[in-house]
């Protein structure tokens, strides 16, 4: 698969060169977006981490995302609480 650059909801993403088929979204989303994500045919599983623990204050999503047949492993950050 070539190198995907943007996802729907998420925007764009950076691939991670440590893993294959694996991505950063470069910018946080908010907490109606990541629920829209969620609940998106193409987000196959996703966990969260709250912002109070983390150093940002943003929450930490990880997801497995199908598009296009090819699975995806794209982890990002949200702003607010969920």
């Amino acid at each position: 698969m070539t190198a995907r650059t943007c996802l729907p909801i998420i925007g764009n993403l950076r691939p991670r060169p440590d893993l294959s088929d694996a991505y950063t979204a470069t910018e946080p989303i908010g907490v109606a977006e990541l629920r829209e994500v969620i609940r998106s045919r193409w987000c196959l599983s996703c966990r969260t981490i709250d912002g109070p623990s983390t150093t940002s204050g943003c929450g930490t999503y990880h997801l497995i995302a199908e598009i296009d047949g090819h699975v995806l492993v794209v982890t990002g950050q949200f702003a607010g609480v969920r």
